[in-house]
């Protein structure tokens, strides 16, 4: 890549931005002034002895508490000294609650209404605390305004000038917001440097060569049905949640306020947490001006993110027409693109809040770019790739695995094209050819800029520990051994298809073997299914663990195969043009059916008719016991419902139902709480009895060959499919009065 003047600029000013903000982030500590009073901790009411716990802090209910729990004593005392910072003067009157077991000193004078010259005055609040009260609250007043809280910066351990506060509080502030503009600041300096190639070309699709493939006018059609499969069901189990590992408003939030700085780091990478918090941000600025009920605001936050996962789904169709418009034609492309949204993970995916479709899109439009690169691409195809497979790597840790081998494969390529030009050392020159050299740097770079590693390495450190460590190997199914990785391929291959069904599956597997057929695609082909190949040997054969939502790249890449199947049936002239009209809309037609399925289940999802029914015999506040986790029963707001794993509680709460999600605990050890309490009520010899037994029937019972996971009989243990979770089979004991029993 070479060194232009333009970059050479864009490099100094992007040193010169990082120096800024590393200083705006490290003058704070050259001399550290936290916010608060001198806190000390007593193991006594009196104030007497060794302090137990010192430290500085706010006066405030969570850090008493925090001292509560650490001390391990019902009775303790506490004390705050040091310095409130008056910014305007006038007369001050100052509380500190729960009167009388505390106190407050200004100037060494009880705080009641006191006149004080803006600058600093000494302060001492003391506080004692007996049978696990924490509540403390510190307010003031300035002329008779309404009592609130001090704020935590008015608060200093020693004494400082109005000049040193507004020194600290200027660099706290920029402290706060120098990752946000350091990062708006590289975007810009990228975007210059990298201007002239930026503008050289119009977009793709505005090309003659679009405008007139009637397959790309049928796209926005396909992507238009896609939105509409993944709205259906988006409100499924709102406002509480019935789908596992959905990203929630409380982890983005709490990220933004940390700046995604500071230590932070969440289980997963932090780009989908901006890209939410993007989404978040106008929702955000209108709570600030309008009061929102916050189960209401949390639920609008929800909705947002899942609508930014059907965005990304249509993106990902778009993506997935591209891959195979260039890979195989423009047919071939749109049959896969229509063929995408039937997958049934994917359809469940892509209407909850998870990352599994994110990442599916990132690595989608990577793929549109590996692609053109093996066609002999440029330096701002390998850019491209790199940085939406960063991208994806930095939405889902596993999707590293899909990146391994695809450089192998452009290095293999672009040597293989260096050799027929006569190029001496092809491959070596490919080694150090300008497209690997632009894609490497853009992939470094944009990992270190979304992981914030200068900003918050602990944070990335923490998180590395985290996928690395003992408790990542739980997932852990297989055994390191050969009969383990067997299994595992077994499982793999059987998620693919029970994901397609087997129609699609054998249409997939019919597209692979025909293009490594044919000497003209067979190069393609192959290069094509190095992603899958590199996913499975360096993610799921480390991990020894698959889910069918693991899968979904590999049925990405086996759609594209799948659209080829289709487009050579629709031009194979041995039969007529009926039959094969027929036979590929046969193929469709029962994907649809197998693939809605989940949309059907999810509206009419058992929970619903349950809460129907409690709703119609339970009064508000009725006591009603779960064996759940909240996303596997009924929502059940408007009950008295606790969760009850111990036979002893049953009969202390005498709750009025009981309520079992019989798929989940199917196989509960009977030696177990749970396990003695299901016994209890399937026995018949207890209080309760069986009183509803609910699960939605299968929309097209007709259908040969349904999902497993929807529509079979949940027999197997081994769970690998969150689809199972929809409509499950709920089961209601209710309580039965003597007299009932006798009846």
């Amino acid at each position: 890549m070479m060194l232009t003047a333009r970059r050479r600029v864009a490099a100094t000013a992007f040193g010169v931005a990082t120096a800024i903000v590393l200083l705006a982030t490290i003058a704070r500590r050259i001399d550290p002034l936290p916010d608060g009073l001198r806190a000390q901790y007593f193991a006594n009411a009196a104030w007497q002895g060794a302090p137990a716990i010192e430290r500085v802090e706010p006066p405030s209910t969570g850090h008493v508490t925090a001292a509560a729990r650490a001390l391990g004593r019902a009775e303790f005392s506490a004390s705050w000294t040091g310095w409130i910072l008056v910014p305007h003067g006038g007369e001050y009157s100052f509380t500190v609650k729960p009167e009388p077991s505390a106190s407050v000193f200004v100037d060494g004078r009880p705080a009641g209404a006191v006149d004080l010259t803006s600058g600093s005055h000494s302060v001492l609040l003391r506080s004692v605390h007996r049978a696990g009260a924490t509540q403390l609250e510190f307010l003031w007043a300035h002329d008779g305004s309404p009592q609130e809280p001090v704020p935590s910066w008015t608060l200093r351990a020693r004494r400082i000038s109005p000049t040193r506060l507004v020194v600290d509080r200027t660099l706290t502030r920029a402290a706060a917001f120098a990752f946000d503009a350091w990062m708006v600041v590289s975007l810009a300096i990228l975007a210059y440097a990298f201007w002239p190639e930026i503008r050289v070309r119009a977009p793709r699709w505005r090309t003659p060569s679009f405008a007139r493939d009637p397959s790309w006018r049928s796209v926005p059609w396909v992507i238009a049905g896609s939105v509409v499969i993944n709205v259906i069901g988006i409100w499924w189990g709102l406002p509480t949640v019935w789908a596992g590992d959905e990203m929630t408003p409380v982890a983005v939030v709490s990220g933004m306020a940390q700046r995604f700085s500071h230590g932070w780091w969440f289980t997963y990478p932090p780009f989908h947490y901006y890209v939410l918090a993007i989404a978040y941000s106008p929702m955000l600025a209108l709570h600030q001006y309008v009061a929102i009920d916050p189960d209401r605001f949390d639920l609008m936050l929800t909705v947002i993110a899942r609508c930014v996962t059907v965005v990304m789904s249509a993106v990902t169709v778009l993506a997935t027409f591209l891959c195979g418009r260039r890979a195989f034609g423009s047919r071939a492309g749109l049959c896969a693109a229509a063929l995408l949204p039937l997958v049934a993970p994917y359809i469940y995916y892509s209407k909850t809040a998870n990352l599994d479709v994110p990442y599916l899109c990132w690595f989608a439009l990577s793929l549109i770019f590996y692609l053109r690169l093996l066609d002999g691409g440029d330096a701002r195809d390998a850019l491209c790739w790199a940085l939406f497979g960063t991208m994806a790597v930095c939405t889902k840790d596993q999707a590293f695995g899909l990146y391994v081998l695809m450089p192998v494969a452009v290095a293999y390529e672009i040597s293989r094209q260096n050799a027929e030009r006569g190029v001496t050392h092809p491959f070596l020159r490919a080694v150090v050819d300008r497209r690997i050299l632009v894609a490497g740097a853009t992939a470094v770079l944009a990992f270190v800029l979304i992981h914030n590693i200068i900003f918050n390495s602990e944070g990335f450190a923490a998180h590395v520990r985290n996928i690395t460590g003992p408790a990542s190997q739980n997932y852990r199914a297989f055994e390191p051994t050969l009969a383990g990785r067997l299994g595992l391929l077994s499982l793999t291959i059987r998620l693919i298809r029970v994901s397609c069904g087997w129609p699609l599956f054998l249409t997939c597997v019919a597209g692979i073997v025909i293009a490594c057929a044919n000497p003209g695609l067979r190069r393609r082909a192959i290069w094509l299914l190095v992603p899958a190949v590199s996913y499975y040997v360096f993610a799921l054969n480390v991990i020894l663990y698959n889910y069918d939502r693991f899968s979904l790249p590999f049925c990405l890449i086996f759609v594209l195969f799948g659209g080829f199947a289709i487009d050579r049936l629709l031009a194979w002239t041995v039969i007529s043009r009926p039959v094969r009209a027929t036979a590929a809309a046969a193929i469709v037609s029962y994907t649809f059916l197998y693939g809605v399925t989940v949309d059907v289940l999810m509206v009419t999802d058992s929970r619903y008719y349950v809460e129907r029914w409690l709703a119609a015999r339970a009064a508000p506040g009725t006591p009603i016991a779960v064996s759940s986790f909240p996303l596997y029963v009924p929502r059940l707001n408007r009950y008295d419902a606790t969760d009850v794993y111990d036979p002893a509680r049953v009969e202390e709460m005498r709750p009025r139902y009981f309520i079992v999600n019989a798929d989940y605990t199917l196989t509960e050890p009977p030696q177990s709480g749970l396990g003695q309490i299901l016994a209890m009520l399937h026995s018949g010899g207890s209080n309760y009895r069986l009183v509803l037994r609910a699960r939605s029937p299968a929309p097209w019972p007709w259908l040969p060959g349904g999902h497993p996971d929807l529509v079979g009989p949940r027999k197997d243990p081994f769970i690998v499919s969150f689809l199972r979770n929809i409509n499950p089979t709920i089961e209601v004991y209710e309580r039965q009065e003597p007299e009932q029993s006798q009846r």
